[in-house]
Formats: structure tokens, C-alpha cells, sequence
């Protein structure tokens, strides 16, 4: 059986993957976090914040 997602985890481990760098990562686990529960306030934020960053990082290397 599948536990419940620790969303609260979840989201902390995503913001710790924005600290270091890893935006895929964190847009990742941000998503996860909105598929069990959208309204997740702190994963909005995270993934509105990162989302724009990753698209530029993106642009800079093409």
C-alpha cells in the first residue's frame, strides 16, 4: 500500500532543490504536490517562481 505524500515534505525538498540549483528537480516535486493537493499555497508560489527562471535558463543555452 502507498502512503500519503508528505506534501509539507515534499515542498521543502523542492525548495531546497531551488537553493541548490536544480530547477528541473524542484518544478518536478512542485508538480507533485499540486497533483495531490492544487490549492497547496507554498507549491503555487514555488512553481510560479521557478517556472520563468527555468524557461530563461533554457533560452540563454539554445
Amino acid at each position: 500500500m502507498n502512503e500519503p505524500l508528505d506534501v509539507d515534505a515534499v515542498c521543502g525538498k523542492a525548495k531546497e532543490c531551488v537553493r541548490g540549483g536544480d530547477l528541473d528537480q524542484a518544478i518536478s516535486l512542485f508538480q507533485q504536490v499540486l497533483e495531490v493537493q492544487e490549492t497547496h499555497a507554498a507549491a503555487r508560489e514555488g512553481i510560479a517562481a521557478v517556472t520563468p527562471c527555468r524557461l530563461s535558463a533554457t533560452t540563454r543555452r539554445a
